[in-house]
This record gives structure tokens, sequence and C-alpha cells, in this order.
């Protein structure tokens, strides 16, 4: 049997419950059936990240085997722009100007204007046009297939995660929150609607902080409690050499580390 996800659950009714809303807004029906259903809540999810070094490690890895270069391509612009997939296949050529992207975000319906990245215009200069549109990713297969090529790619580069598209754009999310963009700016260049869907990148910004630092704190506990033992070591040898001196007898090393 068919299982659907909470969050899935949550999106489906939460969107149903809207249509027959403005049903009744548009007197096609007077009543909504729906109004006193209750909507599962949102469950949190952990969503994968690319850093800047596992993204420059993806760049240099060509893997064995042979795969649509574009999806490739489009994967790494949309880790330097935070496009959704959707909006990235209707990406065109005239939706660029002045080295800005200017597009209405076909999920949301908001306009939106990103700067380009140094980084994604990089990417356009490799980009072989298309004589029949004007469609910038032009070459691209199904979502199964490009998720499909994204795990083999991560697995040959060395990655312990689970690629899929939607990847590029969390990752584009952290890293520019980790650089000092503000979460409202953040906001803005993903498009979202509601600055809590934004605050779910922050988070996990502030979760990779903390981890780093318990990390750091653990080296340095080992570190300093590692010193400790060998400025005890070394005492014990010196009363050792004093005691031997003291003696006038031989002892072989193996012999005094035997002692400690």
């Amino acid at each position: 049997m068919l299982r659907i996800r909470q969050n899935t659950v949550h999106n489906y009714l939460r969107r149903f419950k809207t249509i027959l809303n403005r049903a009744v807004k548009s007197d096609i029906i007077s009543v909504n059936p729906f109004r006193n259903v209750q909507i599962p809540a949102l469950i949190e999810t952990d969503r994968t990240t690319l850093d800047l070094e596992e993204i420059k490690l993806l760049i240099k890895t060509q893997t064995r085997t042979k795969f649509n270069s574009q999806i490739r391509q489009m994967f790494l612009f949309s880790c330097f722009s935070g496009l959704r997939l959707s909006d990235c296949r209707a990406l065109t050529w005239n939706d660029i100007e002045n080295e800005q992207i200017k597009i209405r975000i076909r999920k949301t319906k908001k306009l939106l204007c990103l700067p380009l990245t140094e980084q994604a215009k990089e990417i356009l200069k490799e980009i072989v046009h298309n004589p029949d549109n004007d469609k910038i990713f032009w070459s691209i297969p199904a979502l199964q297939n490009i998720n499909l090529y994204l795990r083999i790619w991560g697995l040959e580069a060395g990655l312990k995660k689970h690629l899929h598209f939607h990847v590029g754009r969390h990752s584009f999310a952290t890293i520019g929150l980790s650089a000092g963009i503000d979460l409202y700016t953040m906001k803005e260049l993903l498009g979202h609607k509601r600055i809590e869907h934004t605050m779910v990148y922050a988070k996990i910004v502030d979760d990779k902080k903390k981890l780093k630092l318990l990390n750091s704190r653990h080296y340095d506990h080992v570190h300093i409690k590692n010193e400790i033992i060998m400025e005890l070591i070394d005492e014990e040898r010196m009363v050792i050499k004093a005691f031997l001196k003291k003696r006038k007898e031989y002892i072989s090393v193996s012999e005094i580390l035997g002692l400690l």
C-alpha cells in the first residue's frame, strides 16, 4: 500500500481547503465542507545541504558513467542561484538582464529579481545555446533520471550524502546565511512568501555552528588532557632518572617505560 508522508498530506489538504474557500467566495458552493477538518501539522525534516568545499569536490569529479552534461550544469546553477527545478527548466536567456535573473516563480507566482553570482555567470558561459528555442537548460530528462545521476555523482565524489536536485537550493540558502546574508534578504532571494520558511535554513546554520563548536571543544578537551598526561609522564621520568643517578645503576628505556 502506498504511504504518503505527513508533510505531503499537510500540503495536499491545505491546498484543497484553499480551493474550497475560493469556491465559497465565488458563490460556487455555499459552505466549505472542509472547514472543520483538522490538518496535520508539518513535521520538521532533515534537509541535506552542501558546503562550498563539497560543491568544489563535485565540480572536480567526472563520473565514469556518462550522463547529460546539462544535469550537472543545472544542479550547480541551483547551488549558486537557489532556483527550484521548475524555475530552472523554464529559465530562458531573455530572463537574464543586466546580470540579474528576472522571473515569476512558478510555484508562488511571486516576481523574483535575483543578482547572478560569479559562479552562476561562469556556468552560463559554458552552456551551448539551443538553436530551436531560448531555454537555457533545454535538454533535461525527468526528475527520476536527474536524481539518479546526482546520487551517482555524489557517491563517486565520495560524499556521504543523499543528493537530489533540491539540495542545490538548500545549499544556496545555508551558504549564503553562513556568509553573512541576513534572514530577510535571503527570504527575498529564495522568493519565500513567509519568513518562517527561510528560518528553517537559519536553524540549520545554527545547528552546524553548534556542532562545530562542540567538536572544537571536544578536540581542545582531548588535546589538553593529552598534554597533562605527557607532563605527568615527563615528571615521572625525571623522578626515575634522578633516582637512577643517585643509585648509579643502569636501566633500559623499556624498563623505565614499564614503570609508568
